[in-house]
């Protein structure tokens, strides 16, 4: 940031369980097609982020509560919160029994899955099984060329490539697990589908994520 510049100032105590039907509600696309989607995915990644860290704070609470003091237990639980707006919210950190929290979050978090899913069938499974190599190829195939039909796994590994979401993903412990068994509900379409479809643009993506070149 450039000398005398103040940067935004952060908000204080913030709302980590607010309602996200109006950014359901937003339409998937605009501008340059991406910057819904990339919002709606770092949204989805901080509400997974603090998910996790409610979970795990409830089952510290239930395995470790009614074996240790409470001063050895309120220690253990201090260092569970990844996020630092659980760490600070007094009220999570005191309460005993945090399902109804859970469950509102689990809530939240299937509908962002599900809106992005909409979006692009390819985003959660090309995100989640990263096959790197694949992608690489497909992205300079596709560098200089025309832009990627909307809903293809090719736009999938190019917007996704472009923001760096799988290296978000993939720092923060436990989310692309979290994700994993959620794609593990829903089937991609079928591979001759998809070529008949997409043709064969983002043919190396196609096997990779497919793990079959039939």
């Amino acid at each position: 940031m450039p000398p005398g510049r103040v940067g935004p100032k952060p908000i204080e105590n913030p709302d980590i369980f607010e309602d996200v039907d109006y950014f359901l509600s937003v339409e998937a696309r605009f501008m340059d097609f991406t910057d819904t989607v990339h919002f709606l995915l770092v949204l989805t990644l901080l509400k997974v982020k603090i998910l996790l860290d409610l979970k795990d704070l409830q089952k510290a609470r239930q395995t470790a509560g009614p074996n240790v003091p409470a001063e050895i237990l309120d220690k253990i639980l201090e260092n569970i919160p990844r996020s630092s707006a659980v760490r600070a919210n007094r009220r999570i950190m005191e309460t005993d029994d945090l399902s109804d929290e859970i469950a509102k979050l689990d809530k939240q978090v299937d509908e962002l899955y599900q809106k992005i899913l909409e979006t692009n069938y390819y985003w959660w499974r090309t995100l989640v099984d990263q096959p790197k190599d694949a992608m690489k190829t497909v992205l300079a195939r596709a560098r200089g060329g025309a832009p990627p039909e909307f809903g293809s796994p090719l736009e999938a590994a190019v917007w996704i490539n472009q923001r760096s979401q799988r290296f978000s993903w993939f720092e923060t412990p436990g989310a692309l697990e979290f994700i994993r068994e959620k794609n593990s509900h829903f089937e991609l379409p079928r591979l001759s589908e998809t070529r008949r479809v997409y043709g064969r643009r983002a043919d190396e993506l196609v096997r990779a994520l497919y793990g079959s070149d039939d």
